[in-house]
Formats: structure tokens, C-alpha cells, sequence
């Protein structure tokens, strides 16, 4: 792949990252708070959790979420090595997930 395809690649996923980020945040931050679901989430694990005496926090809620993301990836890839076309828009959302979790997992470091 060339510079200039790998480029506008790069800067559509970016641009599509942020509008998922952006739409999804009106969905899911309460209070302008847009790690809430992750600590509302990290709340709930540490309930489940207690039962055995681990301690769950919102890096183990967006870790968790993004596990789910990650499989799908693999999906794709199994795919692809079988053959099978994955379509573009398929490829744009899983992976897109993936990198918006990752992107998510940044702003909870940073907030530390």
C-alpha cells in the first residue's frame, strides 16, 4: 500500500473514530462525565467480584468491554486468512471499536 492511500486510510478512520466518539458520548457520559459507564461499570464487577475478593476498577470495565472488540478483530482475521472477504464497512466498525476503546483506555490514564 502506498503513502498516499495508507494516508487518506488513516485519516478517515480518524475522522470516523471521532464522530463515533463524539455521538457516542451523548449517549453514554452522564453528568459531562464521558468515563461514566466505565466507572458505573467498575462498580458493578467489584460486586461480582467481591464474591471472591478481587478488586475491580474502570481499567478492568474498559479492558473487559474491549476484549469483546478484540475477539471480533480476530474474527476478522480468521476470516481473511480462510478467504473470505470482510466487507469494508464490517473492517471500518470492528476495528473502529477497537480503536475507540483504545482511545477511551487513553483518557482513563490520562485522568489518573
Amino acid at each position: 500500500m502506498n503513502s498516499e492511500v495508507a494516508n487518506m486510510l488513516i485519516d478517515k478512520q480518524l475522522s470516523r473514530s471521532r464522530e463515533v466518539l463524539i455521538k457516542k458520548a451523548q449517549e453514554y457520559a452522564t453528568d459531562g462525565d464521558r468515563l461514566y459507564n466505565f466507572k458505573a461499570a467498575s462498580g458493578i464487577l467489584g460486586a461480582i467480584y467481591n464474591v471472591i475478593d478481587y478488586k475491580s476498577d474502570e481499567f478492568d470495565a474498559i479492558i473487559g468491554m474491549q476484549i469483546k472488540h478484540f475477539i471480533s478483530m480476530l474474527d476478522l482475521i480468521q476470516n481473511a486468512k480462510q478467504g473470505s472477504a470482510n466487507s469494508e464497512a464490517v473492517i471500518d466498525e470492528k476495528l473502529g471499536d477497537f480503536i475507540n476503546y483504545s482511545i477511551l483506555l487513553m483518557l482513563k490514564l490520562k485522568e489518573q
